[in-house]
């Protein structure tokens, strides 16, 4: 990775405490301190702002706090699991590229 040129430069520079908490207290980012469904997320002094709902899907399973840029925030996770296309058992373990139960191949993506 080479250094930056000014033409890569977005004239809008870095975000800082002051930035988030001004946003916040304008309610410009919904940051509510809400956490995850099973409520087993550690207190923290710090979130990850983001609109990406995949990224923010990411961010919760690794149990990262969330803030909202556009005021909405992702309320459960998604796994995904693989089902075999000819008995229809649901695989755990993405890394599969057999059934476990009958040996067929493919393996489809389902929730």
């Amino acid at each position: 990775i080479g250094a930056m040129d000014a033409a890569d430069d977005d004239g809008v520079g870095w975000l800082d405490a002051d930035d988030v908490q001004a946003a916040v207290a304008t309610g410009e980012l919904a940051f509510d301190g809400r956490r995850c469904a099973d409520d087993a997320m550690p207190p923290c002094a710090c979130a990850c702002a983001t609109a990406d709902y995949a990224m923010q899907n990411v961010l919760l399973q690794l149990g990262l706090r969330l803030v909202g840029v556009d005021g909405l925030v992702i309320a459960r996770t998604k796994r995904w699991v693989l089902r075999c296309g000819a008995c229809f058992h649901l695989e755990d373990d993405a890394s599969k590229l057999f059934c476990s139960r009958c040996g067929s191949t493919p393996l489809r993506r389902g929730g």
